[in-house]
Formats: C-alpha cells, sequence, structure tokens
C-alpha cells in the first residue's frame, strides 16, 4: 500500500499539468492535496518519521482509520483524473483501504476476550476459539 501512495504523489504532479492546462482548477487544487496526502500514505506505512504524522493525523494509527482514509483518498484519485493511471491508481488505494479496514475489524474481534459467563475457549459470539 506504500506504493500507492508514491503512485498517488506522481498522479498528483501530473493531475496538476493536466488540469491547469484544461483550465480545470477545482481538479488542479485537488491534484496539489494529493502529493503531500501521497507522501504522507508512505511515510505512515514504512513507518519512517511516524511522530509528526501520527501526532497530527491520530487515525492513521489505527487499520479501521487508515481503511476508510484510504478509501477516501482513492476516490479522489478517481474523481480527479480521467486516465487510466487515475483510475488504477485510485482503485489500488481504495482496495488498500479495505484490506485495512477488514483487518482492523479482524484485530478489534481477536483483541475481544470471552464475555463473563462464556465457556473458556469461546468467544462472546460463542463461536470456538483456538
Amino acid at each position: 500500500c506504500g506504493c500507492s501512495g508514491l503512485a498517488l504523489s506522481i498522479l498528483g504532479v501530473f493531475g496538476i499539468l493536466g488540469n491547469i492546462l484544461t483550465l480545470n482548477i477545482e481538479a488542479a487544487i485537488i491534484s496539489i492535496y494529493m502529493i503531500p496526502i501521497g507522501l504522507m500514505i508512505v511515510f505512515a506505512e514504512i513507518r519512517w518519521n511516524v511522530t509528526i504524522i501520527m501526532a497530527n493525523f491520530p487515525f492513521l494509527k489505527t487499520y479501521y482509520g487508515r481503511g476508510i482514509f484510504y478509501i477516501f483518498v482513492g476516490s479522489l484519485a478517481l474523481g480527479v483524473t480521467g486516465g487510466v493511471f487515475g483510475v488504477i491508481a485510485g482503485a489500488i488505494v481504495m482496495l488498500c483501504g479495505l484490506f485495512s479496514m477488514f483487518a482492523g475489524i479482524r484485530e478489534r474481534s481477536d483483541q475481544k476476550g470471552p464475555q463473563p459467563g462464556a465457556p473458556v475457549g469461546q468467544s462472546s459470539s460463542g463461536a470456538s476459539r483456538v
């Protein structure tokens, strides 16, 4: 998913150039935002200098928050660019977001212990835990 952040940054650079030439100012402004957002995704994924990022964007600490953010950013990439590269990059970022959300849901369900009164070895839903 870190490579998709790099793709978003590259997409932002080309989006700025293409949208300014076609006088699509709104899309050019969104493309400007995609460059630092893409780099932020790369830094969050490789955990490089994350104290600054995590202090200002605490939702990136959780899988679920990161997943929703990726889906949002991926939908921006789909909407801003009309090219194939934008559609591919946006779809990949959105897929990374879905995988991250599923990992967050899985992690959250694994952290829940058995409820009081539930037999040992079973979760709160009654399913056997191994």
